[in-house]
């Protein structure tokens, strides 16, 4: 092909993709991570993303993902629920208030914690998190939900913060084992199978410094299903001249699902085009995923 012929072909592809809009979603094309478009000159677009986009009600039918945090819950306790997914995750009107959020999977599994020595304080809900201001002495917790787990943001905001949490954990049908990676998972107590997991935390600053200093120790008691997990971070970090307050230490809870494919490594996403169908990433939570492009 000469380069001629190569000019007028790559001219005649930017302008069918400058001038493609999309028709309609095309439903019964729905998986967990993609949406899927119809367009005006026939070709079909699938969004495709890192996090789950949808999830199967109890028809088994593919519904939208809706991360918003209503001011209701149907939990006994709790006053805030996100509106849709396959789990739900609950938070309490005031942290003193006994459990301070939880994670429902279905009735049989599910769990519950609180944070120990806290201030009663009240929880601001602003859409997509719930914060508890001042729970600690310089330090605000901050809970956001996202498709496939919860991100728990403690926050310090001053080199006077604790920096060190325990959090008081009840459990149904889920029982907690620590990983050589340091991580957290939680198993199905009947299949031994990992459904959720607590990945090891990591730390930044003002100035996006970061650090995984942090140690996260698990201590179950008598009853398997109540353990306290510690999260620490390293004094020395935190009080170094040069960090930028506010610091937030992230400890999250995600679905193993996600975590194997996701969280722990990243993950390698990718844009192609062929004939009939265009893709792209729409998502993507992790600094290190690599983006390779296949035409």
């Amino acid at each position: 092909m000469s380069k001629e012929n190569l000019r007028v072909n790559e001219d005649a592809k930017y302008y069918r993709q400058k001038n493609r809009t999309r028709i309609t979603e095309l439903n019964e094309k729905r998986n967990q991570h993609a949406k899927y478009y119809l367009n005006n000159d026939g070709t079909i677009t699938a969004e495709i993303s890192a996090n789950s986009r949808h999830y199967k009600d109890k028809n088994g039918k593919w519904q939208d993902i809706s991360n918003e945090i209503a001011s209701s819950s149907d939990e006994k306790g709790f006053n805030f629920s996100n509106k849709a997914n396959s789990f739900k995750t609950d938070f309490a009107k005031n942290s003193a208030s006994g459990q301070l959020a939880a994670l429902r999977l279905d009735k049989n599994q599910k769990i519950s914690w609180n944070m120990a020595d806290v201030n009663s304080v009240d929880a601001v809900n602003d859409t997509f998190s719930v914060t508890y201001p001042e729970i600690l002495s310089d330090v605000d917790l901050k809970y956001v939900t996202f498709s496939d787990g919860l991100k728990e943001n403690i926050i310090l905001k001053s080199p006077d913060a604790a920096n060190s949490y325990t959090f008081n954990f009840m459990s149904n049908g889920l029982l907690p084992e620590k990983q050589n990676d340091g991580s957290i998972a939680l198993k199905d107590e009947n299949t031994g199978e990992a459904v959720l997991v607590i990945p090891k935390p990591y730390m930044f600053d003002g100035k996006n410094e970061s650090s995984q200093d942090i140690s996260m120790e698990i201590e179950t008691g008598k009853n398997p299903d109540e353990f306290t997990v510690t999260v620490t971070a390293d004094p020395n970090w935190l009080k170094d001249p040069s960090r930028a307050y506010p610091v937030t230490v992230d400890p999250t809870i995600t679905t193993y699902n996600w975590y194997t494919q996701v969280g722990s490594n990243g993950v390698d996403t990718f844009i192609a085009e062929g004939t009939n169908y265009s893709y792209y990433v729409n998502e993507l939570l992790r600094q290190d995923m690599r983006l390779a492009h296949i035409i």
